[in-house]
């Protein structure tokens, strides 16, 4: 399906980091509120090396990935267990307190399925091989 996973992948991360540069433009200039995500740095240096197919970069790619997810998973829980009452968060700077549980797992699920994609493919055994990782 894939003919170079490293080089999709990175592309993707491009996308998205063009995402959310065009994102904190938006709010800056629209909603009045600067808010500068310095993850965009994290997702140009993980293209740019999985692209060039650099096996460290892939397996630290997996790592900060699955860190989020289960943080991600840490959160889904308190909210459902504990309640997301007191839980508030910032979309487009603009706070969002006590949201819903459907809200929150909605928000849970889209950053999941955005993460879990590129992390599926960096696990497949083609992509092992692109990046001549024999084990993991």
């Amino acid at each position: 399906m894939f003919n170079d996973i490293g080089k999709f992948v990175g592309r993707y991360f491009q996308v998205l980091a063009v995402f959310q540069i065009a994102w904190m433009v938006y709010t800056a200039i629209f909603l009045d509120s600067l808010m500068i995500d310095f993850s965009v740095l994290l997702l140009f240096w993980a293209a740019t090396n999985l692209i060039q197919h650099n096996p460290t970069a892939r397996k630290w790619t997996i790592g900060l990935i699955v860190l989020s997810l289960i943080t991600l998973t840490a959160v889904l829980i308190i909210a459902l267990f504990v309640g997301p009452e007191r839980m508030t968060f910032l979309i487009g700077g603009r706070p969002v307190k006590n949201p819903s549980i459907g809200f929150v797992t909605l928000g849970i699920a889209i950053t999941a399925v955005v993460l879990g994609f590129p992390l599926a493919l960096l696990l497949t055994p083609k992509a092992r091989r692109e990046f001549q990782i024999s084990h993991y």
